[in-house]
């Protein structure tokens, strides 16, 4: 995060860590709140959202949330529509990740039936949703294809390449 924020590498930020939070932080890393649930409920994110009123959430590994529902396909889908009901009840942006499924492996463009363990769950909870896709040679290359799969804003559906800076854990225009 620092990192990001700053334009430094690892390295640059272990010489001065201090300069390097504060240079990270008048940028305005002392905005983002980083909760760490382990695994979390849709309820405790929603407390922490009365807490501290953000503007937006994002939620790494939805698949991860502690959700009830009669196997894998409907607790990610729970997950999603609970993650989608915060979102619109406190009129707020909502992103959250999961996982693409087996049939994603060496794909450039994803699509709606590559995300793992629901088809129409999670896309029907979704108003943007973008697959990250790669091929092997991409992949080596540092090279991700982004597919905006869903697109309610504008329908969209351009397909983008961006490489990875894994120095600044950024991605860039290709």
């Amino acid at each position: 995060l620092v990192s990001c924020f700053t334009g430094l590498t690892k390295l640059q930020i272990m010489e001065d860590v201090d300069g390097a939070i504060e240079l990270a932080n008048q940028r305005g890393m002392e905005n983002v709140i980083i909760v760490p649930l382990t695994p979390g409920t849709l309820e405790e994110i929603d407390a922490y959202c009365d807490k501290y009123e953000p503007a937006a959430i994002i939620v790494d590994q939805m698949r991860n949330l502690v959700v009830k529902g009669d196997g894998r396909v409907s607790q990610l889908e729970a997950a999603a529509v609970g993650l989608r009901n915060i979102g619109k009840r406190r009129r707020i942006a909502v992103f959250s990740f999961t996982q693409a499924g087996d049939s994603a492996e060496g794909k450039a463009v994803l699509s709606m039936s590559d995300v793992d363990n629901s088809k129409t769950g999670i896309p029907g909870a979704c108003d943007m949703l973008l697959g990250i896709g790669a091929t092997l040679e991409q992949k080596d290359q540092g090279i991700r294809i982004i597919t905006p799969i869903k697109n309610k804003s504008n329908n969209d559906h351009a397909t983008f390449p961006l490489r990875l800076n894994p120095f600044l854990s950024r991605y860039i225009n290709v």
